[in-house]
């Protein structure tokens, strides 16, 4: 199969969460989106769009983009041309990362409800350096010989990750260029997927499984929630995958290809 590529820049009109995981009443945000979240966001979008009278086929739709559209990682940037790739350092969080605090209200007492108090941290839509500037999301999208019709127009603006219902993760579409490469790695486009190799020392632009892949840098289990009835908001989740957490560096020249979600897969050869 054929893949074409393109290059996206999204401007973040709002805050964006993406759900990481909770430390005491605090619930971390990545700070970057990872691919499953672009699917979800594109399936949600496609699935309403093509709904008539009942309810939407997030579960078709959701296969369909699946097996035809790959979204690699995407990562903040005040500077769509020069994108860095974690870990980032204390420096780069208090620029790009924040947070605010919100707790339930008993309607009877008007006082907060007990144990609601929590903190959502997010990726700032602005940032102050030498004065305020916006900021960007830069990524890759690959899509196979058997193109979603009118895809390119359908992901204009998107609204990704938690807090939706709050108007976090507006995301508008600045940029939309052809790619072959992901985040400068060239990219083998002829294949069953889209396939790249990292030079010796250089990172990991995605949770990568850590099968066949030797490197250096963060492990996690990396598992998420799938939503196949629009009245059971992600209550599936998929099975856990032991990953490299993205950034991590090879230890040798290591190719990869791009599986579900953007996660990268070891033992490809060209």
């Amino acid at each position: 199969m054929a893949w074409k590529g393109y290059r996206l820049v999204y401007r973040l009109l709002s805050s964006l969460h993406i759900g990481h995981h909770i430390i005491g009443n605090v619930q971390r945000s990545r700070h970057y989106v990872p691919g499953r979240n672009m699917w979800g966001a594109v399936t949600a979008r496609w699935a309403r769009a093509l709904a008539r009278d009942g309810e939407p086929d997030y579960k078709g739709v959701g296969q369909q983009v699946r097996e035809q559209v790959i979204f690699s990682y995407f990562y903040p940037t005040l500077t769509p041309d020069d994108v860095s790739l974690p870990p980032y350092d204390a420096r780069w969080e208090r620029q790009f990362i924040s947070s605010s605090v919100s707790t339930a209200i008993e309607p009877g007492s008007l006082s907060a409800a007990g144990e609601s108090l929590h903190e959502v941290e997010f990726i700032q839509p602005r940032v102050r350096v030498e004065n305020v500037k916006p900021v960007y999301l830069v990524g890759y999208l690959y899509t196979g010989e058997k193109q979603v019709d009118n895809l390119l127009e359908l992901i204009q603006e998107l609204q990704i990750g938690g807090e939706r219902g709050y108007g976090f993760g507006r995301l508008q579409q600045c940029g939309c260029s052809p790619a072959g490469d992901i985040f400068g790695y060239l990219v083998d486009t002829a294949g069953e997927r889209p396939a790249f190799t990292i030079p010796q020392g250089q990172p990991l632009p995605a949770h990568t499984r850590v099968e066949g892949v030797p490197a250096r840098g963060e492990i996690e289990p990396l598992v998420g929630r799938e939503t196949t009835c629009g009245r059971r908001w992600g209550h599936k989740l998929s099975q856990a995958l032991i990953c490299w957490a993205p950034g991590a560096r090879v230890e040798r020249d290591t190719p990869v290809r791009v599986g579900d979600y953007g996660v990268l897969e070891g033992g490809y050869r060209r």
